[in-house]
């Protein structure tokens, strides 16, 4: 017969297994997403959703629809949208704003992103300790480090045994911590998760206690530089025009 010990600390690992899963909000979705094009424009978007479970628990109350009602549009960077997310269970906010072609792309993101959420993705209450996105010689490359959500409230850090920490990752099953990036050209490395449909996605561990880096890079052909290539169109323009002067002008008749 177990002792009234073993059955104390049973019933503490299972309230801290309770607990844990509601600071998490039991049951969510977050994503950061990233696509650059040839030309180096693209966009960004971010989603954080709930579930309709944990909302039913929380009195229906979501704090990223709030964060979506509290969004000053005249704020928000040009072309942004901000967009409401139901699916699969699940109900929240999309962030999505374009960003131009530029050397740092990952600084003009964090600049939107805090002027859309009020947070830099890099801010104190950013999920990135570090988000570098740029173009340097031909090459894009990306490295960021994810903060850990957990933290403190890790299952390491709590003392769950492995069987615990198990049915907590089957609690939150349904949800997913991703960061995905779409880069242009041919990849050159990653340490991703996975490649899906030409994006490297990293499934982030929600239960880790160390932050995690994230890496990439990807060669684009460089090209001819814009001046040459409208250099090189003025001068085929004013070839074709020589020869339509030449074939075309009246040509001048001879005395009999």
């Amino acid at each position: 017969m177990p002792r009234p010990r073993l059955l104390l600390c049973a019933a503490r690992r299972t309230a801290l297994l309770l607990a844990l899963a509601a600071a998490l909000a039991g049951c969510f979705r977050l994503e950061v997403d990233v696509t650059v094009e040839d030309d180096g424009a693209g966009s960004f978007s971010m989603l954080a959703a709930m579930s309709d479970q944990m909302l039913a628990m929380a009195d229906g109350d979501n704090p990223f629809l709030e964060a979506q009602a509290a969004v000053d549009p005249a704020a928000m960077p040009e072309g942004a949208v901000v967009e409401s997310y139901a699916q699969d269970g699940f109900t929240g906010t999309r962030w999505t704003f374009p960003f131009a072609a530029g050397g740092d792309v990952g600084a003009s993101i964090d600049r939107a992103a805090q002027r859309v959420g009020g947070s830099a993705l890099t801010g104190a209450n950013g999920p990135f300790e570090r988000f570098e996105l740029r173009r340097v010689d031909g090459e894009w490359r990306f490295q960021a480090v994810i903060r850990p959500l957990a933290g403190d409230d890790a299952p390491s850090s709590l003392g769950l045994d492995p069987q615990s920490a198990a049915l907590a990752q089957q609690m939150l099953a349904n949800g997913w911590y991703r960061v995905r990036i779409t880069l242009p050209g041919e990849l050159l490395e990653h340490d991703a998760d996975r490649v899906e449909a030409g994006a490297l996605v990293w499934e982030i561990d929600i239960f880790a206690a160390e932050p995690r880096t994230l890496t990439a890079a990807s060669r684009v052909d460089a090209g001819l530089p814009a001046p040459l290539v409208i250099a090189l169109a003025a001068l085929a323009i004013l070839a074709l025009a020589a020869l339509a002067w030449l074939f075309l002008r009246p040509r001048a008749h001879s005395s009999p």
